[in-house]
This record gives structure tokens, C-alpha cells and sequence, in this order.
């Protein structure tokens, strides 16, 4: 009994002791890992750079060179179409200056194709071509009339049927296809004007001036003129021409070509160099 009531103070003195001791050092720390799990949130995952399907990527362009122009241009065709068609009146098929204009701009523009027709040799591009021819009496020596009449047929049946032509055949006075205004070298066209030209005889004098005249006071400009005559002409005319053919601030480039006679060599050439034209003579005169 005595030992058990000594034994009861002891032991409650050791368990004060303790508890003392706890309260000074103060709790255990927890492990510093367990501590930073409750706190520390995880970072937002960021999104892997990654890139798009194959379906959804953007596709560059890839340029391509450009296309040559070519003489066969639909949209400069459907435009020449259309200038012409409709001022072809139904009996002659006169085309009207106001639409030769329109067609004008057309070939003035750096992609139009050109067309493009020889005579005698000597060869012009454009869109409109006009032959001043002479058929005076001296045109009947050495078949030289024959000879111009043919090559006029060759000239005008080279030109693709887009193409414009004018035929004004002059001694003192001066025959005209068509009349007025141009044709387009279609083949109905060019039938109508062979037909023509086959009806018409040379004779009477020698003056380019009324054929110039007629061409040109119409107001639609050729892209350019074959002259052809036998023989020299009246000594002003040579210098009329040069003026006459100016137009709009430019010459309208005049070829000239002397056939047979050797008398017109010096006219013509200065016609020529003056306006821009080429120039050839023709010896002999007849077929070749």
C-alpha cells in the first residue's frame, strides 16, 4: 500500500514534466513534402504547339509565268466582233468610221495582235489597209495592169478576216472599194471585191491626189498605205501626200512602189522616208 501511494505522485510528476516539455519545443513539424501537397496548386498544362491538318493549312499561291500574248486572243476577237458587226450595212457592208474607231483602240493596245499582208514584196502589220493603185493608160503596157491586179488579189487574200481593207484605184478620177469605210477580208467580202476588180480598166492620167483624197477624208486612218504607180506624178503631189497623211500628230507610213518606169524612183522614195514607208521599184513592169 505504501509503495502504490508513493508510486502515484511519481508518476504524475513525470506526466507534468512531460507536457511541459511539449508545450516548450511546440508541435512536430510535419514532412515539409506532405506540407507543400496541400498548398501548392499544379500548373495550368499549356497547350502543345502542334500543327494544323493537313486539310486546314493555308496553301501559298504558286505564281506561274505569264502566257505569251498569241494572234488568236478571244477577248480581242469578241472585241473586233463586236466594233464591226453591227455598222455593216445590209446592202454594201460598209463598215462606219465611228466603229473603225472603236476597233482602232483595239489594235492600238499592247496586247492586240497584229494582222499583217505584203505587196510587191514590201510588207506592213496593222489592223486596216489601204492600196492606193494606179490605173492610168500607161498601166496597159507590158501587162502591168494585170500584174497589180493579180498582186492585189494576193495582197488582200494574205490578210486573216479580222483584218480591214480599202482598194482605191486612180488615174484622174478614182474607183473605190468600198466606197466608203472598210471591209473585213472575209471571204464573201473578198469574192464581192474580185469581182469588182475584174471590171475595171485602166486609162485616163496619172493623179494619186483624188485616190489620197477619197481614203482619207472619211476620218478613220489606215495603219498603213501601199501606193503603186507607173510612172512620175504632178511635182507637187509628191508633197501634198506627205502632208495629207498626217494625222493626229503622226504619219500614217506610206510604201511606195515604182513599177517599171524608173521616172517615179525619186518621188516615191521621198515619200516614203518622209511618212515612214518602205520603198521598191519593180523593173520591167510585167509579170515576172
Amino acid at each position: 500500500m505504501a509503495a502504490f501511494s508513493v508510486s502515484i505522485p511519481l508518476h504524475l510528476a513525470l506526466a507534468l514534466w512531460l507536457s511541459m516539455q511539449v508545450r516548450q519545443e511546440g508541435p512536430a513539424a510535419e514532412p515539409a513534402v506532405l506540407g507543400e501537397i496541400g498548398t501548392v496548386e499544379a500548373p495550368e498544362a499549356q497547350p502543345e504547339a502542334t500543327s494544323p491538318p493537313a486539310t486546314q493549312q493555308a496553301v501559298r499561291p504558286i505564281p506561274m509565268p505569264a502566257e505569251p500574248t498569241v494572234a488568236a486572243d478571244p477577248a480581242w476577237q469578241r472585241m473586233v466582233e463586236s466594233a464591226t458587226a453591227e455598222p455593216l450595212a445590209a446592202g454594201g457592208g460598209e463598215i462606219a468610221p465611228a466603229a473603225l474607231t472603236a476597233v482602232g483602240s483595239v489594235a492600238s493596245g499592247a496586247a492586240a495582235p497584229a494582222a499583217g499582208t505584203s505587196f510587191f514584196g514590201v510588207r506592213a502589220k496593222g489592223l486596216r489597209f489601204a492600196f492606193v493603185v494606179d490605173k492610168s493608160a500607161s498601166m496597159n503596157h507590158d501587162g502591168r495592169m494585170r500584174r497589180a491586179v493579180d498582186e492585189l488579189v494576193r495582197s488582200t487574200d494574205g490578210l486573216p478576216d479580222y483584218a480591214l481593207f480599202r482598194v482605191c484605184l486612180f488615174d484622174t478620177r478614182v474607183a473605190s472599194f468600198p466606197e466608203r469605210g472598210y471591209r473585213k477580208a472575209r471571204e464573201a467580202d473578198l469574192a464581192q471585191f474580185r469581182a469588182w476588180l475584174g471590171a475595171v480598166a485602166a486609162g485616163g492620167g496619172t493623179t494619186p491626189r483624188v485616190a489620197f483624197e477619197a481614203l482619207l477624208q472619211d476620218g478613220a486612218a489606215p495603219d498603213a498605205i501601199f501606193f503603186m504607180t507607173d510612172g512620175e506624178i504632178g511635182g507637187d503631189e509628191p508633197e501634198w501626200i506627205i502632208q495629207r497623211v498626217r494625222m493626229n500628230g503622226r504619219s500614217i507610213p506610206v510604201h511606195c512602189v515604182a513599177l517599171g518606169d524608173p521616172a517615179a524612183i525619186r518621188q516615191l522614195e521621198g515619200i516614203a522616208a518622209a511618212t515612214g514607208g518602205k520603198f521598191r521599184f519593180i523593173p520591167g513592169g510585167g509579170m515576172p
